[in-house]
């Protein structure tokens, strides 16, 4: 809006201004039908949203149900205000009774005021934005360190926990040892296995039956024994048979005389197969020592293989268990984490109530329905009136709206284009301010000693100079 559109009416005075008097004849049209919103109704709608900012959730207790449904219906109060002054501006426009002369310079004064002030909402929203961009970077930094520290406390959580349970590496190269001792002694018992099924066979090809095996088997520590006689003893029994014919051979001597080529065929046929039976007999008797220290060697080694087994499974269980621990550790260390991280986050615990809580929830209920349906008739009120507005008075009008040529039309246009403009800004400066205040409480508390206050202060000052540099404007 140019400066020079205002000169005009600079001069006029607050007494005998028509506008001031519009203005004071419609707010105390307003009061008579107890339609004026107060003026903390401003500050309490900033403290609702605030308020619903800061705790982003549902309200804890009874109290705070009750706080909520009050300030409801202090909002649906002013809505219902809003309402009734929308319908008397609607009346108004309708009602043809002042002058054009003094509509017009109404319209144009608001015009410019609204103007102003749109420049200095502007000025104040840029503002607020970077100081919250440079607030949500303060928030950030926070954060990244408590990252930081939660991954060097897992890292030492790890270093403690191998330096409690031993070297990894250690315990790996025992137990790959110890496999490899154990696949030794399992080849070593297969041979052993394949060795005594070996001397089975002989044994079974000498004897001619499973029976006779079984028998010297069971007799085999007994020499007392008379249920199975061995080679040796058979031989040894036909060696005094031998003998004892040998003995009695004089009463005979005769019948020898007379058949000495069939008595020497015989004698050198028996000592050929004595002769037989002897070497085969020191063999069998070799054989039998070596196999009775094989079996003694096989014993040993088995009772050696059991223990080193027992040892075995006791050194497993200890692993086992260790691994066990390690896990469970872990277990630990993951729970502590997810619990720092979730430390680090924002928890909303929700109290139940009891029935007046039930019956609060229904009340709310109800009166935002009604607030909604407030809201509705408003909205189609507004969007009959501003109808042509929203196409017509986003035209800015330029330094010739202060002529005669610019109806009364165009003005109100304008004027509700703007109006609608202003009261977005200010929703957004609200917003912004409240966010703003959040993020600077945080910031302040962890970086400096400045109280809120304080810095509110100083950010209204330095915001100052732009409102008055918008004023001058």
């Amino acid at each position: 809006m140019d400066i020079e559109g205002y000169g005009e009416f600079g001069g006029i005075s607050e007494e005998d201004d028509d506008i001031a008097r519009f203005e004071r004849q419609c707010a105390e049209r307003a009061r008579a039908e107890g339609a004026l919103p107060e003026e903390g109704s401003e500050d309490e709608d900033e403290q609702i949203k605030r308020k619903r900012l800061v705790t982003g959730g549902q309200p804890q207790d009874i109290n705070e149900w009750q706080e909520k449904c009050e300030l409801l219906h202090d909002k649906l109060g002013r809505k219902e205000g809003e309402l009734a002054q929308v319908k008397a501006d609607l009346e108004m426009l309708r009602n043809d009774g002042l002058g054009p002369e003094d509509s017009q310079t109404a319209l144009k004064q608001r015009l410019l005021d609204l103007t102003k002030k749109n420049r200095r909402l502007q000025v104040t929203v840029d503002g607020q934005r970077v100081r919250l961009q440079q607030l949500e970077i303060e928030v950030k930094k926070p954060k990244e360190d408590i990252k930081k520290q939660a991954e060097e406390l897992i890292m030492q959580n790890a270093a403690l926990l191998y330096g409690e349970a031993g070297n990894v590496e250690d315990w790996k190269k025992k137990y790959l040892t110890t496999s490899n001792q154990l696949q030794q002694v399992r080849h070593e018992t297969q041979e052993m296995r394949a060795l005594l099924q070996k001397q089975k066979k002989v044994l079974l090809k000498e004897l001619g039956a499973e029976e006779a095996i079984q028998q010297a088997l069971a007799v085999a520590d007994d020499p007392m024994a008379v249920q199975w006689k061995g080679r040796a003893t058979q031989i040894a029994q036909l060696q005094r048979q031998v003998k004892e014919l040998k003995a009695g051979g004089g009463s005979t001597s005769q019948e020898v005389k007379e058949t000495p080529s069939a008595s020497a065929v015989k004698s050198k046929a028996v000592g050929q197969a004595a002769d037989k039976r002897r070497e085969e007999f020191e063999r069998l008797q070799e054989e039998v020592e070596r196999l009775r220290a094989e079996q003694a060697e096989c014993k040993q080694k088995r009772e050696a293989l059991r223990s080193r087994s027992c040892l075995l499974e006791t050194q497993l269980r200890d692993m086992k268990a260790n691994v066990q621990f390690l896990l469970r550790k872990s277990d630990d260390d993951d729970a502590l984490v997810a619990m720092l991280r979730k430390q680090l986050g924002r928890e909303d615990n929700g109290a139940d109530g009891g029935d007046e809580l039930t019956f609060l929830r229904q009340q709310n209920g109800e009166l935002q329905a009604q607030l909604e349906r407030q809201a509705q008739i408003m909205l189609q009120l507004r969007q009959k009136a501003l109808s042509a507005s929203c196409e017509n008075g986003s035209v800015p009008l330029g330094p010739k709206s202060v002529e005669t040529s610019v109806t009364e039309r165009q003005l109100l246009e304008r004027v509700r284009f703007l109006e609608a403009e202003n009261a977005k800004q200010a929703e957004q400066v609200h917003l912004l301010k409240a966010r703003g205040a959040m993020g600077y409480t945080e910031t302040y508390r962890q970086d400096t000693g400045d109280t809120p206050s304080d810095r509110g202060r100083h950010t209204r000052q330095g915001s100052k100079p732009f409102s008055e540099s918008g004023s001058e404007a």
